[in-house]
């Protein structure tokens, strides 16, 4: 419940409780992780996920969170071998495919980034995480109006509320090289 509403340090205190308990419990350790990172203390997430690996070493979940820590942490290379080591136990996770995603705009590997979000989105074809990178990436590679189609089609996919403003200024300047400047 206190992760529910978004108070991460109070459920920190109760599942540190629990794996004192019970020392063996990955679940704890996973959400331990989790909110950490929500509080953006990664080396905290990354010692709760590696102490989970150890107990429970082929838990795609857990190397997906920790490769998503190391890249939190600018600890890329990292990352990668996480997200590889991952992705051949669920290779069909989408979630896991747009984080790799981004790993590969890191590396300036913009084509095999489309090409990770193409496949996310052959999976699940309106995965609202995809479509956004993917008109991002489309706005940079100068393909204005799949990128208008792709962003405004993951604007209205998405349940995450927050404000993207990335996203939304790479849909304006589309709208402006397509010449549509009321949009």
């Amino acid at each position: 419940k206190q992760i529910d509403s978004a108070r991460y340090k109070d459920a920190i205190k109760i599942l540190e409780k629990a794996v004192k308990k019970n020392p063996e419990m990955t679940a704890a350790y996973n959400k331990l992780a989790f909110c950490k990172m929500q509080i953006k203390d990664y080396k905290g997430a990354q010692k709760d996920l590696q102490q989970s690996l150890k107990l429970a070493p082929d838990n795609e979940e857990c190397l997906k969170y920790l490769g998503r820590a190391m890249f939190y942490d600018a600890k890329y290379p990292e990352a990668k071998s996480l997200y590889d080591s991952a992705l051949k136990l669920a290779p069909d996770d989408c979630e896991l495919l747009v984080y790799t995603a981004e790993l590969k705009v890191l590396g300036k590997d913009v084509k095999g980034a489309v090409a990770s979000l193409d496949e996310a989105l052959f999976l699940k074809p309106n995965y609202a995480p995809a479509l956004l990178k993917r008109g991002i990436l489309k706005y940079e590679m100068g393909e204005y109006n799949y990128a208008i189609k792709d962003i405004t089609d993951g604007f209205k996919e998405t349940k995450d509320t927050s404000y993207n403003s990335e996203a939304y200024q790479a849909r304006a300047k589309a709208y402006f090289e397509v010449g549509n400047y009321k949009s």
